[in-house]
């Protein structure tokens, strides 16, 4: 039987001893413990001697005592102390001799656990933050390779479609045209830019880069990409508008101010004056018109219908309004109405902003007519989307199916038809007042045999629609 004995100095150092020093036989039952057994679990040396270190371990860690106590080695171990709690400790073993018994340390690695927990749950919280993130997120270590990146930023990559696959084991399946675009970054990079643009063409985005350096060899840059596809189309068009706005305004002015300098700077008889005249009020007018067609887009994009003023309407009446206004500018074309229906039921609208549709619409249909045709206006009830629907065809120029897509945007005409006056906002605007409404407007035109325009209006308030 193995016995115990300690000469002083080895003794008065094992008693001091942070770390739970024990010896046991082979088959792991203890014969001497220092005080850190009762310091850490509470238990006496009387407690401790002739029981098995399994009996204070706890969980599945207690597994894989017996094998260490037979091989030597290290471990972690689970605990319970006396009082009730647990500890984790690192197990380290080795044999006194082929049979005289085990010496081992147990050292408590609770903070040290608990810190690793601690740093774990970081770093999860801040990869769930950066997979949230609208941004793309690459960090590269001090040779400019890819040590992570987030979910966006695998998403601009299309390399986020294989579920379950870690996002570094997708990297070499990168597009040819990413990695030739990442090579260039890397390099710029290395040159000391600090931000810049990327230009990727199937399908085209632009993304903005930004670079954040740091003076370690496991992160050594940071950078953020951001998608501004939209913003600088965004762009684009605010550009392409006022181009297009100038050129518009540019043309009538110019009408206005040349016959002016005519007026003022040759002798005319009273036929060439009031012809002058005529024409300068006429482009007069339409920048007028244009100029209101404007700012009523801009109020109802701004406003979103806050500035509308809704209630039951019987849309007939509002009807014959713009008819009668379209009539009074000395219109050559028919206007037939047909009401298959006795009697409309009221329709949930903006009264004023509804005769400007109609107004619209109308124009248009008469303007892309020849003179003397028929304009055919039939009003009905759809009772599965529960909307009264208007059906203006006229039998003019039509459009062709490009044409058709695009008789939406702002300051869009056809070049086929540049005799007809107008600045292309009519339909614009019909558009954004059919929305506010919760309608609709539908364009059907086959080139050469009319146009037919269709609009929805809701029957109930678009309150109880929405509730």
């Amino acid at each position: 039987m193995l016995t115990v004995s300690l000469d002083q100095e080895c003794r008065k150092l094992v008693m001091h001893l942070g770390g739970m020093l024990f010896i046991a036989d082979l088959k792991g039952k203890l014969l001497f413990v220092n005080p850190a057994w009762q310091k850490h679990l509470g238990y006496t040396e009387q407690e401790c001697i002739g029981r098995r270190i399994e009996e204070f371990a706890t969980g599945s860690s207690r597994n894989g005592i017996p094998e260490l106590l037979s091989s030597g080695g290290e471990m972690e171990l689970l605990l319970k102390r006396k009082e009730g709690g647990e500890m984790t400790v690192e197990l380290q073993v080795s044999r006194l001799g082929a049979e005289d018994g085990l010496l081992g340390l147990m050292v408590d690695v609770s903070e040290r656990k608990a810190a690793q927990h601690a740093l774990q749950a970081t770093e999860t919280k801040l990869r769930k933050i950066l997979s949230l993130s609208p941004e793309g997120v690459l960090a590269l270590d001090s040779s400019c390779c890819i040590s992570f990146c987030n979910n966006r930023l695998a998403e601009m990559l299309w390399i986020g479609t294989q579920k379950g696959n870690p996002i570094a084991g997708c990297l070499p399946k990168l597009e040819e045209e990413w990695l030739c675009r990442l090579a260039e970054l890397q390099e710029a990079i290395r040159s000391g830019q600090q931000h810049g643009f990327m230009r990727l063409a199937d399908p085209m985005r632009i993304i903005r880069w930004e670079a954040r350096d740091f003076e370690s060899e496991e992160l050594s840059h940071v950078i953020f990409f951001r998608d501004i596809t939209r913003e600088a189309e965004i762009d684009r068009m605010k550009s392409e508008f006022l181009a297009t706005a100038a050129h518009e305004l540019r043309t009538p002015m110019s009408s206005i101010y040349g016959f002016a300098e005519l007026m003022l700077h040759r002798e005319t008889d009273e036929r060439e004056r009031r012809e002058f005249l005529g024409i300068i009020h006429e482009q007069a007018a339409g920048i007028i018109r244009m100029l209101d067609e404007l700012l009523d887009l801009a109020r109802i994009e701004s406003r979103t219908g806050k500035d509308f003023r809704f209630s039951q309407q019987d849309l007939l009446s509002v009807l014959h309004l713009a008819m009668q206004d379209i009539r009074s500018a000395g219109e050559t074309r028919k206007l037939t109405l047909s009401v298959p229906d006795r009697e409309l039921p009221p329709a949930w609208v903006d009264p004023e902003k509804t005769r400007q549709v109609f107004s619209n619409v109308l124009g248009n249909a008469c303007k892309y007519s020849p003179d003397g045709s028929e304009i055919r206006i039939e009003a009905g009830r759809d009772a599965a989307e529960n909307k009264l629907v208007f059906s203006i065809t006229d039998s003019g120029i039509g459009m062709t199916p490009e044409q058709v897509s695009r008789i939406f945007e702002r300051f869009y005409r056809a070049k086929s038809i540049p005799h007809v006056p107008g600045a292309g906002l009519g339909m614009s605007l019909v558009r954004e007042i059919m929305l506010i409404h919760n309608g609709f407007v539908e364009v059907e035109s086959s080139f050469g045999s009319g146009t037919c325009v269709k609009l929805g209006f809701p029957l109930k308030d678009r309150r109880e629609e929405n509730a």
